[in-house]
C-alpha cells in the first residue's frame, strides 16, 4: 500500500500537528519492505486523531486536515478501521478539489514493486548519510594535515622544500591516518544522520510504516562493509610502504640520496647458525661494505669467520671481495674474491627480516612469524602476530561502529545532532584507549596475539548487537 501526502496532517496525539516533508513521499513508498503486513497504526485511530485535532482547533482554519477527514470517514464506514492507516491512497489533485470530491481506494499489496520501494528508501537514507560522512572525514583529515604541517613547517622551510614536494609528502603519509579516521567518520556520520532524521520525525514515519530497524539500517551496514574493505586495502597496499617512502622523500629534501642505506646492519640466521654484520647495506644496489660473516656449531663453537671489504649479490649468490677466512686451527686465508654455495640468504630475505614489523604487509608478517617459530625463536613472534591480526581487525572497525551507531542513533535521535556528535567522540575515544591498551599487552606477551587484536572489536561489537536486538 502507499500513502501519498504533500501537506500537514494531524496525528499521534490531540492537537499535535507535524509536517511530513516532501521527502515523506519517498519514505512512505517503502511500506512493508520486510513482508510484514501487520497494521502498525490503525486507520480508525488516525480518524479519531483527525476529529480531535479539528475539535481542538475550534474556529482556526485547518483546510487540509478537513480535506483528509472525508476519505478516512468513508474508509471507517466501509469496515476498514482495523487496517493500516497507510492503506489509504489520496490523490495529489485533491488539494485543488473540495472535500466531497475526495475518493479513496484500497491498493492491492502486489501493485507496487518491492524493488522500487527499496531503491527509493535506500537512496534517500544514503543521501542523508553521505554528507555527514564526507564532512566528518574531511574535517578529521584536515585536522591531521594542519597538526603535522605545524610540526614540520620549520623543517620544510629550512630545507627550502617546494610546494609540489610537500604535497607529495602528504600523499605518502596520509594512508596511515586514513585507516584510523575512517571509523570515526563513519560513526559520526551515522549518528548525525539518524539524529537529523529523528528530529524531523522521519524515523517515526518510517517505523510507523512498518520498516524494521534491520531494514532501516541495511544501507548503513552496506556502507560499513565497503568502508572496511577500503580500509583493509589501504592498510595492506599503502601503509607498510608509507613510512619508508616518507623518510626517503625527507632525505631528498635534505639533498641526500633517496634510498636509505642501512647502517650497522645485523642479521642472525638461528636455524643455520650464521650471523651477518655490515657497516653499511645498500638495499637498492644489493651491496654490503665491511662485512663480517660468522658460522657456529650448535654448542656455539666457531666453524668459520670471514671478513670482507665488500660483498655484492650477483648471479644469485654473494661474492665477497678482499676477504680473509678464519678457520681455526688452520692459518688465515686471504682471497681477492670468493663465494660460498652454502650461503643461501638472499638480499630480499635480509631486507625483510631487518624491517620493522609496521613496515611489513600481512603476508610478510605471517611468513616471518612462521620462520621465527621454525628457527626456535617463537618467543619473538608476539609483535609480528599482533600486528598481523591487527591488520584485519582495525579495518573491520568500520562495520562494528555501524552496528553500534544504528541503535545509539535511534536513542539520541530526539535529543538533537550535537548529542550524536558527543556520543560518537566518547565512543571512539573509549575504543581507541582499549585498542591501545590491548595491543600493548599483546606486544608484551601478556595476552595472546589474537585476543590482543580482536578484543576491542569483540567488546564493542557485542554491545552494539545487544543494543540493536533490544531496539528492534
Amino acid at each position: 500500500m502507499q500513502l501519498v501526502l504533500n501537506f500537514p496532517v494531524a496525528s499521534h496525539g490531540v492537537g499535535q500537528e507535524f509536517s511530513i516533508r516532501r521527502q515523506a513521499a519517498r519514505v512512505e513508498a517503502s511500506l512493508h519492505t520486510d513482508g510484514d503486513y501487520t497494521p502498525q497504526f490503525l486507520l480508525k485511530h488516525m480518524g479519531k486523531d483527525l476529529r480531535l485535532a479539528l475539535a481542538s482547533a475550534g474556529t482556526a482554519p485547518l483546510p487540509q486536515t478537513q480535506a483528509l477527514m472525508k476519505p478516512y470517514q468513508t474508509a471507517i464506514e466501509r469496515g476498514l478501521g482495523d487496517d493500516n492507516f497507510a492503506d489509504l491512497r489520496v490523490n495529489r489533485q485533491a488539494q485543488r478539489l473540495s472535500p466531497n470530491s475526495f475518493c479513496w481506494r484500497e491498493t492491492p499489496k502486489i501493485a507496487y514493486s518491492g524493488r522500487v520501494r527499496l531503491r527509493i528508501l535506500d537512496k534517500y537514507l544514503l543521501r542523508e548519510f553521505a554528507w555527514p560522512l564526507i564532512y566528518s572525514f574531511d574535517a578529521f583529515l584536515l585536522l591531521f594535515v594542519v597538526h603535522d604541517l605545524l610540526e614540520n613547517l620549520s623543517e620544510f622551510l629550512r630545507q627550502h622544500a617546494r610546494i609540489g614536494m610537500i604535497l607529495r609528502y602528504y600523499l605518502i603519509v596520509l594512508p596511515e591516518p586514513i585507516v584510523f579516521i575512517l571509523p570515526l567518520a563513519v560513526l559520526l556520520g551515522v549518528l548525525f544522520c539518524l539524529s537529523m532524521l529523528g528530529r524531523h520525525n522521519e524515523l517515526l514515519a518510517m517505523r510507523a510504516s512498518g520498516v524494521s530497524i534491520w531494514r532501516l539500517g541495511l544501507p548503513f551496514f552496506v556502507v560499513g562493509a565497503i568502508a572496511s574493505a577500503a580500509a583493509f586495502g589501504v592498510s595492506e597496499k599503502f601503509v607498510p610502504q608509507s613510512r619508508e617512502r616518507a623518510e626517503s622523500l625527507q632525505r631528498q629534501m635534505r639533498g641526500l640520496p633517496a634510498v636509505l642505506k642501512r647502517q650497522n646492519f645485523f642479521f642472525s640466521n638461528s636455524q643455520d647458525r650464521r650471523d651477518w654484520y655490515a657497516r653499511e647495506f645498500d638495499p637498492e644496489q644489493n651491496v654490503m661494505e665491511d662485512v663480517a660473516f660468522y658460522v657456529r656449531t650448535s654448542d656455539g663453537k666457531p666453524v668459520m669467520d670471514m671478513f670482507a671489504r665488500r660483498a655484492v649479490w650477483t648471479e644469485k649468490r654473494w661474492r665477497f671481495e678482499d676477504a680473509r677466512l678464519v678457520q681455526p686451527p688452520a692459518a688465515d686465508v686471504y682471497v681477492a674474491a670468493t663465494n660460498f654455495p652454502f650461503i643461501t640468504e638472499t638480499p630480499k630475505r635480509l631486507i625483510m627480516e631487518s624491517k620493522h614489523y609496521q613496515e611489513m604487509t600481512s603476508t610478510e608478517l605471517r611468513r616471518f612469524a612462521r620462520s621465527l617459530r621454525y628457527t626456535g625463536r617463537a618467543s619473538q613472534q608476539a609483535p609480528y602476530l599482533v600486528e598481523m591480526h591487527g591488520r584485519y581487525a582495525m579495518p573491520l572497525t568500520c562495520l562494528i561502529v555501524i552496528v553500534l551507531g544504528v541503535p545509539l542513533g535511534m536513542q539520541v535521535s530526539r535529543r538533537g545532532p550535537m548529542m550524536g556528535v558527543g556520543l560518537a567522540l566518547v565512543s571512539v575515544v573509549a575504543f581507541f584507549i582499549l585498542t591501545r591498551l590491548s595491543l600493548q599487552l599483546g606486544h608484551g606477551g601478556r595476552v595472546p596475539p589474537v585476543m590482543a587484536a580482536w578484543l576491542p572489536n569483540a567488546i564493542f561489537g557485542t554491545i552494539g548487537a545487544i543494543l540493536l536486538w533490544r531496539a528492534r
